[in-house]
C-alpha cells in the first residue's frame, strides 16, 4: 500500500498528507541517522531531498502556504519531541538544523554580535596606573 502511495503524483487533494508523511519519515530518519553508517545518512538526505522538493512544489503550485507548512512541520516536532523526550539539563533538545535553518539562524545573529567593551574598560583603569 505504501509504495502506491509515493507512486501517487503530487495534487492538491493529497498535499497535505504527503507533506506530513515527507516530514515525519525526515525526521525519523534524521534520528536514526549515524555518522558510522553512511547508509543511514544517505537515507536521511534522499528523504530531507524528497521532503524538501515537495515542500516547494506544493508552495510553489499555491496549494499550501508557508505558514500551513510551517504548521504542519511545528506539529510534528512536537510529536517527534513528545516521543522521544530529549530533555537535558531541563531543556529539550532541539534537532538538528538543515542548512536552510542554518542560514537562517546565521542572518540573525549577525545582530548579536559581542562588542567586549567590559574587558576595554577593566584594561584602561590599569594604563592610568
Amino acid at each position: 500500500m505504501k509504495k502506491q502511495q509515493q507512486s501517487d503524483p503530487l495534487s492538491p487533494q493529497n498535499v497535505h498528507e504527503k507533506m506530513k508523511e515527507g516530514y515525519e519519515d525526515y525526521k525519523q530518519k534524521q534520528q536514526r541517522e549515524s555518522a558510522q553508517n553512511v547508509d543511514s545518512i544517505l537515507d536521511r538526505v534522499m528523504a530531507e531531498e524528497k521532503y524538501y522538493s515537495t515542500k516547494t512544489q506544493a508552495i510553489k503550485n499555491g496549494w499550501m502556504t508557508k505558514e500551513e507548512v510551517i504548521k504542519i512541520e511545528h506539529q510534528i516536532d512536537s510529536k517527534v519531541n513528545k516521543n522521544e523526550k530529549g530533555v537535558i539539563d531541563g531543556q529539550i533538545q532541539e534537532p538538528s538544523l538543515t542548512f536552510q535553518d542554518r542560514m537562517e539562524v546565521g542572518s540573525q545573529m549577525q545582530f548579536q554580535k559581542r562588542t567586549g567593551t567590559a574587558r576595554r574598560k577593566k584594561e584602561e583603569p590599569e594604563l592610568e596606573r
